[in-house]
């Protein structure tokens, strides 16, 4: 069954780090570990007394300062980004209902023309009026565009294949329903009576060789349909729902915070090491 999408305000499940990019963790486990390094070499240096106190003091304050304040722009900076996560849109079913609920509110479906489908839908128990053909994408986009109360269907119903076709491209706006597929008695091959018995076992056998060949099979779907679970219209992830906003200020916060810290700390590194090779 197809159905098209819709966005709904987010709810999502508290997942913490795990629904933020590997980058922005990454850049902020760097940061922080950076700063903790500083702070280490820093008192390590305060505790050899190589400056004067009150100089020594004033550094102190400010290495310190300039640590806290990266630590908690950072925080807040993931903080809105993982609040914007759970509270951003998604897109989920329009409709999300098996075949059965459809019967029993009338909803309109459409189903390809031609199709054994639509004797499987009114041997299931749709109504004649509940089924709307289509004859190309065209037509199925139209209808579904209209919905059940406009004149169109809120849902198709056809093979597999040809809806997986349909959604990898458009996958940005339409879905399959796996809760609402339906399974049929499948394809056969038929022969005339009087056909050769070494016909009919030649064409199985060949049909078989194919079937269990598994790179054979995968040889040919690539070269005709291709790779039907993937999106050719780049669906939305997680990293394109990020607000990059905060995701900047981690970034010049991370920079502008090292280039400040490292300017406090190299003339102590250098005092240091001038009185030590002093000895």
């Amino acid at each position: 069954m197809l159905v098209p999408l819709r966005l709904v305000a987010g709810n999502r499940k508290p997942s913490f780090l795990t629904r933020l990019p590997s980058g922005i963790i990454a850049a902020t486990v760097a940061v922080c570990g950076f700063s903790a390094s500083i702070l280490t070499f820093w008192f390590y240096v305060r505790c050899q007394g190589t400056d004067s106190g009150e100089t020594t003091s004033r550094r102190t304050r400010l290495v310190i300062v300039l640590c806290f304040l990266m630590l908690v722009i950072i925080t807040a900076c993931c903080g809105a980004i993982i609040i914007y996560l759970q509270v951003a849109p998604r897109q989920v079913p329009l409709v999300n209902y098996n075949t059965n609920d459809f019967i029993r509110n009338g909803r309109s479906v459409g189903y390809q023309t031609g199709s054994f489908v639509r004797n499987m839908l009114i041997q299931r128990g749709f109504l004649e009026s509940q089924l709307k053909s289509y004859s190309n994408e065209k037509e199925l986009v139209n209808l579904l565009s209209k919905g059940s109360k406009g004149g169109g269907v809120d849902a198709a119903i056809d093979e597999t294949p040809y809806l997986k076709v349909f959604v990898a491209e458009r996958c940005n706006v339409y879905t399959l329903v796996p809760s609402a597929a339906l399974h049929a008695d499948g394809f056969r091959f038929a022969f005339r009576k009087e056909s050769r018995a070494d016909l009919v076992r030649d064409i199985s056998i060949a049909t078989l060789k194919v079937t269990n060949n598994d790179e054979q099979l995968r040889n040919i779907k690539d070269r005709t349909i291709g790779d039907l679970e993937s999106c050719r219209e780049n669906p939305t992830d997680a990293t394109q729902l990020i607000n990059w906003k905060p995701s900047m200020w981690i970034l010049i916060t991370g920079i502008a915070g090292v280039l400040a810290l490292m300017l406090v700390c190299c003339p102590v590194y250098f005092e240091c090491y001038k009185s030590n090779t002093s000895y």
